[in-house]
């Protein structure tokens, strides 16, 4: 391609990125890329920021690819796919029509902890794009898990159905039984620990990762 010379730098680089080619909202490739992204964003609990800065791509041009209004090169789609740790192929699977999407036990995206005593489950299916993410906490007698706090000012939900419960909340600590809830922010380190020799269930609602 012939550019201008007055579009170069003095080392001869072009001094900008050519932006990617916007395309129509009803274009059948950008919004399936676009439901994906923010499927995959929301599975991983990924902010905009964070896989910007760990994609390399601009926050802009993410936030265009996932209104659907850019279709991303294979360069780039490869960046994203990398610091998501998945391949290029989830983005260009086919998404379910809206409805009621049935999730069987057993299907449900599963986490589990490197000591395989706390289990997280995805109470919706992968496909989805849920305003709120609703999960499945089980752990282990005497088990723990450590949260870090979030980026953004998020709100969690915790509802406990079996077993007691200790939640600590930066300094603040609470002992939770069967039946108890509690609503709290989660921009803070805090800790889920299961205080009998039984297993513990919980559940847990916060708003979906944007």
């Amino acid at each position: 391609m012939n550019i201008p010379t007055g579009f170069l730098d003095s080392s001869g680089s072009i001094p900008f990125s050519l932006p990617e080619r916007d395309h129509r909202d009803d274009d059948p490739m950008a919004r399936r890329i676009s439901q994906n992204l923010r499927r995959l964003r929301d599975k991983g609990q990924v902010s905009l920021d964070v896989l910007a800065h760990s994609s390399g791509v601009r926050r802009a041009l993410i936030v265009q690819i996932e209104a659907g209004r850019s279709i991303p090169s294979i360069k780039v789609l490869c960046r994203i796919a990398g610091a998501l740790k998945v391949s290029i192929a989830e983005f260009l699977t086919p998404v379910e029509p809206h409805g009621a999407l049935l999730l069987p036990a057993q299907d449900g995206t599963l986490q589990v902890n490197a000591a395989g005593t706390v289990t997280r489950r995805a109470l919706y299916p992968a496909q989805a794009e849920p305003l709120v993410g609703f999960y499945e906490l089980r752990l282990g007698p005497q088990a723990e898990e450590h949260v870090p706090g979030h980026a953004h000012c998020v709100q969690k939900n915790l509802v406990v159905a079996q077993g007691r419960l200790a939640l600590s909340i930066g300094e603040e600590h609470f002992v939770l039984h069967t039946g108890d809830s509690i609503l709290f922010r989660a921009d803070q380190p805090h800790t889920y620990r299961n205080l009998l020799d039984s297993e513990a269930v919980a559940y847990l609602a916060q708003p979906s990762w944007r």
